[in-house]
């Protein structure tokens, strides 16, 4: 039994230590975890973007990318979104200028890159521990960066300004 729960530790300890060489944007370009329309908005953007690029300063960042199982009627919103001179206020919604881990997350609000606030929810019980940003909740936790980290949700997030959009669209 002891042989048995040394072998499972051994994958989950390289994985980790593997996956911290990529920047935050490296890796949410590359994660397959990540949806395909936030990835391409990444790179319409992308040098907007450099600084998430970069491994060797002292700064770090949260990047709450949205996933695979984002509602299927978000796609056409975020398209539409992606199309316009807003793009890079839509995406520095989604990027936190500090590393929070989800262990980390308490009830209240966090400023995100474009000065707007979010919103955490966290959610505790003896059987789960739940935190939501806004109205989406992190799937996939602590995707471990150079820069920082990555939580994935299930779902897009609005900046304030930027709700009425979504509302059209329901």
């Amino acid at each position: 039994m002891k042989k048995l729960f040394i072998v499972l530790l051994i994958p989950f300890i390289g994985f980790s230590q593997s996956d911290c060489e990529n920047s935050i944007l490296v890796e949410a370009l590359e994660n397959e975890n990540i949806n395909d329309f936030f990835q391409g908005a990444l790179s319409v953007v992308i040098e907007d973007l450099s600084f998430l690029d970069n491994c060797n300063e002292d700064v770090n960042y949260t990047l709450f990318a949205p996933g695979n199982d984002i509602p299927p009627e978000s796609i056409p919103i975020l398209i539409s979104v992606a199309s316009s001179e807003e793009l890079i206020d839509l995406v520095n919604y989604y990027i936190h200028p500090e590393t929070v881990n989800f262990l980390e997350f308490i009830n209240g609000e966090i400023e995100m890159l474009d000065d707007n606030l979010a919103y955490i929810s966290v959610q505790q019980s003896i059987d789960s521990y739940n935190v939501m940003l806004n109205q989406s909740n992190i799937t996939i936790q602590d995707i471990c960066t150079c820069n920082g980290v990555i939580h994935i949700i299930d779902d897009l997030i609005w900046e304030p300004n930027i709700n009425s959009i979504e509302n059209q669209h329901n």
